[in-house]
């Protein structure tokens, strides 16, 4: 964790050498170029923070796997800005993240192998205002207000205390289909009011990285898990439910955001 947080300072450090000059209310780096994003401004934001865990991993022993999008545990992330004021902006933010494993067991005739497979889906979608503050410099700190809505799979515990997602799971026997059964539901909809602050930092004109931290009330719906087993009754393995929460937590990204 160390190494990350060492190379991610060094990775926005190395951009601090960029001159800069204040010219009336217009921030310009040494060339003339705006700095900053002004009314009428769009911006377009996806998550950075795989490729510094990229950038991290450089320094540890282990095999360094590529940044990596798309499942439930990380999903795409991508947000929108737009500047109806100099410091106002309009914002949103979309996540989607799906996973399929399929496990094989059984024969080793390919025609005769048992199947499970499990299929989880995850969306989240967030809409909102967000002011700037501060003075005219590559740092600026930033709050707001936001909607959100999210769907996500089941969560399980399993027998060494790991948390993980379980979506659809689906079982096909290989040599007698009355042992088939499918596991479906327990997914939860939720929908949420929250502020948030956030700062950015402005590491050459137009691009920046910057974080948030949400205080966010959401209520869940989950439906209920069921067993279905070919020829026989459905079991019911978690019945419906609804919760209210009320937390405080980091959006669990860093944003490299480019502004037009």
């Amino acid at each position: 964790m160390k190494y990350f947080i060492i190379t991610a300072v060094l990775f926005i450090s190395c951009f601090v050498m960029n001159a800069q000059v204040n010219t009336g209310d217009t921030l310009k780096n040494k060339h003339g170029i705006p700095i900053l994003p002004t009314k009428g401004s769009y911006g377009l934001g996806i998550d950075a923070t795989p490729f510094l865990m990229y950038l991290g991993n450089f320094f540890n022993k282990d095999h360094n796997y590529t940044p990596t999008f798309g499942s439930v545990y990380s999903p795409v992330t991508i947000s929108g800005k737009y500047f109806f004021e100099d410091k106002t902006a309009l914002i949103a933010r979309f996540s989607i993240g799906y996973s399929h494993k399929a496990e094989y067991s059984g024969s080793v005739d390919e025609t005769q192998q048992d199947k499970l497979t499990n299929t989880a889906l995850s969306m989240g979608l967030l809409a909102g205002i967000e002011k700037y503050i501060g003075t005219n410099s590559r740092i600026r700190g930033n709050y707001g207000a936001f909607i959100a809505l999210q769907k996500s799979p089941y969560v399980t515990i399993d027998n060494w205390g790991n948390t993980y997602y379980e979506g659809k799971i689906e079982y096909e026997d290989g040599t007698s289909s009355v042992n088939d059964y499918t596991i479906d539901g327990g997914s939860s909809l939720g929908i949420g009011l929250g502020a948030k602050i956030g700062v950015e930092y402005f590491f050459t004109p137009k691009m920046s990285l910057g974080g948030d931290l949400y205080l966010i009330g959401i209520y869940n719906n989950q439906s209920a898990r069921i067993k279905s087993i070919s020829g026989q009754s459905d079991i019911s393995i978690e019945g419906k439910s609804n919760s209210l929460e009320i937390s405080t937590e980091g959006s669990g990204l860093i944003t490299l955001h480019f502004y037009f």
